[in-house]
């Protein structure tokens, strides 16, 4: 055993010693050296190291000092002709040390030679190159390789690298891209290195101008979090590209996770032209706004002020807002109010309805509003219970009058673009709380010209020569009439909920928390879907199902937990679509 090593130091030792004095003959010296000292055992190559990586020196470093970076390496090269540099790159293109910043092949001392800088984890002798390789350079006039010091520095190496030599580990490696953000989550033991990893990060990462980290747990109800710079300027307010559409928001404000794209695509797959889709916790709009695009009505809700005003931004910026009306009402009641003034019309025509419930802390409480959406007498609003944003006007659900849809809890609030809104400089609050003081807050449906607040169901109704829907409850239909509809066969309102469930059993827990929010089983052809593991025995899932009849009727054996809040007598903010009031 210590033969065996004493040999190989010995081995190594000479090597170096020979290749740095007489780099032509490091091909002699792996042939006749090594073999002379290695075991039996031991192979005739020496092993390859696994990894170019920064100086030990700058681990733990808290404050960056790109210098400390600089390391040297002795790397194995050939020089050729440069008239065969196109045949040799043939044979040795993945050979090639490549590094950011760094070229491989460059101009030799020799002017009418190229010479080859070779990746010492992938070869160190001339026999580690393929047969065919060899006859290639042989050709080209190259026998051996010789062996060269090179110096790389700070820019050579990616953020990781970076990263995993100052930490030890790589727990900072992940992270979001939004725009020109770069998001990062860091544990509470990194600290001291914060300054560093976003300074590193603002450096490596293209085309990244700010780095943010958040420093709270996303606030459940308008769904954002803290977050503080830690590298770059202060400018939080972006724009993206998400399966081809545009959207705008200020991402310190608003919820917006890149790593749903895939969801939110295959959600409004599920969506044929002409459906409905109603979006409960619509945020900025990733699930609305490619539906509207898709040719299918959409009535998008979001509690959060300032989602609601950079929905209505990237309605207009995607040219839907004929397709789309915006709310800004608590969940709760917009499925209580928005959903029950129109579904009996939506049963009445075939519409296939889908509703989207994007929020995965909270959603499953929310089920229960669908509880009696088909009883003959839903009841009145009660003011106490009135959650919709503090900046808008009280009277924003004003009852749902006879008139067209969008009367029912539509308000419109002075749009951003109309100051020639730029993306960077204003705020698309700023003229809320002087429309909100002065009054001046109007209703959407009385104006028409900037199509968000049409009547999104004008071309659902071939008799309307109008444009707008009768109110589907004008009439009064009694309950016989309801189950009546209920039984054409077709689904009346297919839910898309999500939610978060450990690891162990996903599905069934999934599909627990459902029914129990419901107060129902939600039948064997509901869908359950795995949509990504957000941390360690935590997953995030959606469930896909149809509303059962009898909890349509409000027809429940055994009430949700969260049923009092439906008890009549308005504490379920449901108003009478009938009213004039």
């Amino acid at each position: 055993m210590v033969s065996t090593r004493l040999g190989t130091f010995v081995a190594t030792f000479l090597r170096i010693r020979i290749t740095r004095r007489h780099p032509v003959n490091s091909h002699f010296q792996y042939r006749v050296i090594v073999p002379f000292f290695a075991s039996p055992k031991m192979t005739s190559s020496v092993e390859l190291p696994t990894s170019l990586h920064p100086p030990a020196s700058v681990r733990g470093m808290t404050e960056l000092k790109r210098e400390a970076f600089d390391t040297v390496v002795d790397v194995p090269c050939f020089e050729a002709d440069t008239k065969f540099v196109g045949t040799i790159m043939k044979h040795v293109r993945e050979q090639l040390l490549k590094l950011p910043n760094f070229k491989p092949v460059r101009d030799a001392s020799d002017g009418a030679k190229k010479l080859f800088l070779l990746d010492p984890c992938k070869v160190r002798e001339y026999g580690d190159l393929s047969a065919e390789a060899r006859d290639a350079l042989g050709a080209c006039g190259v026998g051996a390789l010789a062996s060269r010091d090179v110096t790389l520095s700070y820019a050579n190496w990616t953020a990781e690298e970076v990263l995993r030599a100052v930490l030890g580990r790589p727990d900072a490696s992940g992270f979001s891209v939004v725009g020109h953000i770069l998001h990062l989550n860091l544990r509470e033991h990194l600290e001291p290195y914060k300054a560093l990893i976003g300074r590193v990060y603002l450096d490596k990462v293209k085309n990244v101008t700010c780095v943010v980290n958040k420093v709270n747990v996303i606030e459940s109800t308008f769904r954002n979090f803290s977050m503080e710079v830690l590298a770059g300027e202060k400018n939080t307010q972006v724009e993206v590209k998400q399966n081809g559409l545009r959207f705008q928001f200020d991402f310190a404000e608003v919820y917006w996770n890149p790593r749903l794209s895939t969801e939110h695509s295959r959600v409004v797959s599920l969506l044929n032209r002409g459906d409905i889709l109603y979006d409960v916790f619509a945020g900025v709009g990733p699930f609305a706004v490619p539906a509207a695009h898709k040719g299918c009505v959409v009535f998008a809700n979001d509690l959060n002020p300032h989602s609601f005003l950079w929905l209505k931004r990237n309605v207009e910026l995607n040219k839907v807002s004929g397709r789309v009306s915006t709310y800004n009402l608590d969940g709760r009641k917009f499925i209580r109010t928005v959903l029950s003034c129109n579904l009996r019309e939506h049963a009445k025509k075939g519409a296939r309805v889908h509703v989207c419930m994007n929020l995965p802390s909270l959603a499953t409480e929310f089920l229960d509003a669908f509880i009696g959406l088909l009883e003959n007498e839903p009841a009145s609003p009660d003011s106490s219970e009135d959650t919709a944003s503090k900046d808008l006007p009280k009277d924003s659900l004003a009852n749902c009058s006879a008139g067209t849809s969008a009367d029912c809890s539509v308000r419109s609030v002075k749009d951003p673009s109309a100051d020639h809104f730029t993306g960077s400089e204003k705020d698309p609050l700023r003229d809320l709380s002087a429309n909100d003081s002065a009054g001046s807050v109007k209703d959407p449906s009385a104006d028409h010209s900037t199509g968000s607040a049409n009547d999104p169901l004008r071309d659902l109704s071939a008799n309307d020569s109008a444009g707008s829907v009768k109110n589907p409850l004008a009439e009064e239909p009694s309950k016989s009439s309801s189950e009546e509809l209920l039984e054409r066969g077709k689904p009346v309102v297919r839910v898309h909920c999500y939610c978060f469930v450990k690891e162990e059993d996903r599905f069934g827990e999934a599909r627990k928390k459902v029914e129990e929010g419901l107060g129902a089983p939600i039948g064997s052809d509901a869908e359950v879907k795995f949509v990504r593991s957000v941390a360690p025995n935590k997953d995030m899932m959606r469930v896909t199902f149809d509303v059962p009849p009898e909890v349509l009727l409000g027809d429940v054996g055994s009430p949700p937990t969260k049923r009092s809040k439906l008890e009549k007598g308005g504490t379920d903010g449901t108003v009478d679509c009938g009213s004039s009031e």
